[in-house]
């Protein structure tokens, strides 16, 4: 007859079970300690800990331990349960103490571990972990053999009861903590970029020739429905998918930008879905994708054109079912988020020619907006004028900013824009660099013109700034641009051969910043 556990047997079992507890939140770690330090107690040759999350009817791996040297966890990571909750309930109606499983096949927990090791000739013990009266998992001892579980095995055993219930508990705690590490910023770094660029008001040309798509913006903003911007690029489909988010009930909630078409395929679904650790060489610990953090939120696909094939089916799935499963996983994780989608690709092209699935295309074109480009909305430059030089004044520390007259205005009203507001912005950007007045527009527009290959050569020797001693003070590069246009001019600053018209300013305007950069015309 067996004998039973001493009470000074069962406190130095205690003691040192808590010790290889409490040293890591790495379940893992945990289980490896738990089982060198019970070799001599319990002839167990493997540990599982499992957790049940309820709302999604799934059981979850939290950590595996074997001492067998497997190359891989012989019981899955996620198990979906279909029957639902109540039947997990059932299967976890254990005894306060440990219980040997007779028949593992027949057990939910232990039979998918046999189904998936492909043996039957094992024991297995295990324990119910309840927290707060709740069952919220269960940890499994497995050794090699039959019968091999004894009374006095399950007496020591069930001692982990509670310590491993509260470390299950902490480390899930420990593993929420993280998420929401990684998503506050992610949030920071976009709502800096926000705050850096934010409009003020409303969005620019409102009023104007963006009217008919603010109209419909503010139509679908307070609905769930998708929504597919269609528009040249740089016709500024971000700050419409901004409007839409800003407009909508989650505007306090995550907006999250993922340009499709700037990562690289093979990185593109674990940028969108996330992965599991080790799922691929380099994923050395577990990384939530864009689409989680995007969680309650909006998410903006720019250039949803660029998606491949397999991406675009784990995308169609999102769109059916609002779930999505992390690359090298098998968890279902359920999404609550909106998807605005923007391309300057002919979609419809695309379904025909097989290179775009034409089920995820009839999802995304529920409500389509069409963003014309810049030539077709000119009354919209001078306020975009306005807004794109206080910024860009900003970013280069400019102080006041300088303003475009009326001549340099219709200049820029009267090109064509084939790179839209981008094109625009860039404009500006080098016009502030060269002095503002020191280059008209049109030799940045034109770059054939005299003026143009002026303007050009200059900006070739801007090219060749590569460290900090090598940059000129603006000034310094207008005044020399000044002197350079005075000396092609033989020293006329006015009529119609003088500096101030192949310069772009009036005459005034010239002699005016001759004088502030202490440049004498010769006479």
């Amino acid at each position: 007859m067996q004998e039973p556990v001493s009470d000074s047997e069962r406190f130095s079992f205690f003691r040192e079970s808590i010790g290889c507890i409490s040293a890591s939140l790495d379940m893992d770690q945990v289980l490896k300690r738990l089982l060198v330090s019970m070799q001599d107690r319990i002839p167990m040759n493997r540990l599982v800990l499992i957790y049940f999350d309820y709302p999604k009817n799934c059981f979850k791996r939290l950590g595996y331990a074997s001492l067998m040297h497997e190359t891989f966890n012989t019981f899955p990571e996620y198990l979906h349960i279909e029957q639902g909750a109540e039947y997990v309930e059932e299967a976890f109606k254990r005894t306060e103490s440990a219980i040997v499983i007779e028949d593992p096949e027949r057990d939910l927990l232990a039979g998918e571990y046999v189904r998936h090791a492909g043996t039957a000739d094992d024991s297995f013990m295990a324990i119910t972990l309840m927290l707060d009266g709740e069952r919220i998992g269960a940890l499994i001892a497995v050794t090699s053999g039959r019968h091999l579980f004894t009374s006095s095995h399950q007496d020591l055993f069930s001692l982990l009861k509670e310590p491993m219930a509260l470390a299950l508990s902490n480390t899930l705690r420990y593993q929420e903590v993280l998420h929401l590490k990684e998503q506050y910023r992610y949030e920071k770094h976009e709502l800096t970029k926000k705050m850096g660029s934010a409009v003020e008001g409303s969005v620019i040309g409102e009023e104007g020739g963006l009217g008919p798509v603010m109209a419909s913006v503010r139509k679908v903003a307070p609905l769930d429905s998708s929504v597919l911007l269609l528009g040249e690029t740089g016709v500024g489909k971000e700050v419409i998918a901004n409007a839409v988010h800003a407009l909508s009930p989650r505007s306090a909630s995550p907006f999250i930008k993922i340009d499709c078409g700037t990562i690289p395929e093979t990185l593109i679904e674990s940028e969108l879905f996330g992965h599991e650790k080790g799922a691929f060489t380099g994923a050395g610990e577990r990384k939530p994708g864009s689409l989680e953090l995007a969680d309650g939120g909006t998410v903006f696909l720019d250039e949803i054109g660029e998606l491949s094939l397999t991406a675009q089916v784990k995308l169609l799935r999102l769109l059916q079912h609002r779930e999505i499963v992390r690359v090298g996983g098998h968890k279902v994780i359920a999404l609550d988020l909106r998807i605005v989608c923007a391309t300057h690709r002919n979609l419809q092209e695309m379904v025909r020619k097989g290179t775009f699935r034409e089920d995820l295309w009839y999802r995304l074109n529920v409500f389509p907006i069409g963003i014309p480009p810049l030539r077709e909305r000119r009354q919209d430059i001078p306020a975009l004028v306005a807004h794109l030089i206080r910024k860009k004044a900003r970013e280069m520390n400019l102080g006041t900013a300088p303003f475009p007259n009326n001549f340099e205005l219709s200049e820029l009203a009267s090109y064509d824009w084939p790179g839209n507001i981008r094109e625009l912005e860039n404009i500006l950007e080098r016009w502030l660099i060269l002095g503002c007045g020191s280059v008209s527009f049109r030799s940045l527009l034109n770059p054939s013109d005299g003026a143009g290959k002026e303007a050009s050569s200059l900006l070739s020797v801007f090219d060749r700034v590569t460290t900090p001693d090598q940059v000129l003070p603006l000034a310094t590069i207008d005044r020399r641009y000044i002197e350079s246009a005075l000396k092609a001019c033989n020293h006329v600053v006015g009529g119609k051969e003088g500096a101030a018209v192949r310069l772009g300013l009036p005459r005034t305007t010239l002699r005016s910043r001759m004088e502030k950069l202490g440049i004498h015309r010769r006479r």
